[in-house]
């Protein structure tokens, strides 16, 4: 009897401590990260010419200064690198993770440029994606030192758009516009542990931005003013994310 309950005791003994050193053992994702980013950005969109105006001239063709032609729509797909910090703070329950993250990327080179088939073909259009945020929340679990997540949210894009126009058809002028851009975010990301507090991760985003107007505004060169508005269509970003983090 007394070596039945001693091998009970054994035996809890062995269950309590093994508990233990699983718990030592598990990785803690939870707390505050703040990390820097790299990595690539493709983007793509249609540009379709919605109303091309010069404000004196109420005979201009209100698609464009090349009539029928005006109305045609181009499409843009401007790649960039990409640069930005983040921050997150993190939960954890058991292996689940969850939590809150907010990020800032540059998109130092997203340019696209286009000559337009508008009247004598003299129209530059130049697209560029300059900023963009970022505010997302994510769920994975946690395997050893690695944690697979998927995250979703809202992106914010601020687009910069420049016609520059150097041939009289029939007035020559540069204008300029921009906008905000916001849309959907869905993503998949892997992170990895390299100690307690540094973190490198992977991510694949995907980005549906909604369809807004962009006016462009500017001056001919006779002093006149110049206005025209197009509206992007399809425009989406892929991107894929490098990060390094601080978990405090």
């Amino acid at each position: 009897m007394r070596f039945f309950t001693l091998q009970k005791l054994l035996l809890t003994t062995l269950v309590i401590l093994s508990a233990t050193a699983f718990a030592d053992n598990k990785t803690n994702w939870a707390g505050l990260s703040f990390g820097v980013n790299t990595g690539i950005s493709n983007n793509s969109y249609n540009l379709k010419p919605i109303d091309n105006s010069v404000s004196v001239a109420a005979n201009v063709a209100d698609c464009g200064y090349g009539g029928d032609s005006g109305c045609t729509s181009w499409s843009q797909k401007p790649k960039s690198a990409i640069f930005g910090i983040d921050t997150s703070y993190d939960f954890q329950r058991n292996d689940y993770v969850y939590g809150l993250g907010i990020r800032y990327l540059n998109l130092a080179n997203a340019t696209a440029s286009n000559l337009s088939d508008q009247g004598a073909m003299d129209d530059n259009f130049n697209t560029k994606i300059e900023k963009n945020y970022q505010v997302t929340g994510r769920f994975g679990k946690a395997i050893g030192n690695d944690l697979i997540y998927i995250k979703a949210g809202i992106s914010f894009a601020d687009v910069k758009f420049d016609v520059i126009d150097e041939v009289n058809n029939p007035v020559s002028g540069n204008r300029y516009g921009s906008k905000w851009f916001h849309g959907g975010l869905v993503g998949l990301g892997l992170d990895h542990k390299f100690n307690d507090n540094l973190i490198f991760g992977a991510e694949f985003n995907h980005i549906s931005y909604a369809s807004e107007n962009i006016s462009a505004t500017g001056a001919s060169s006779a002093g006149l003013a110049l206005k025209e508005i197009y509206s992007p269509k399809s425009f989406h970003s892929e991107n894929v994310i490098f990060n390094l983090r601080y978990l405090f």
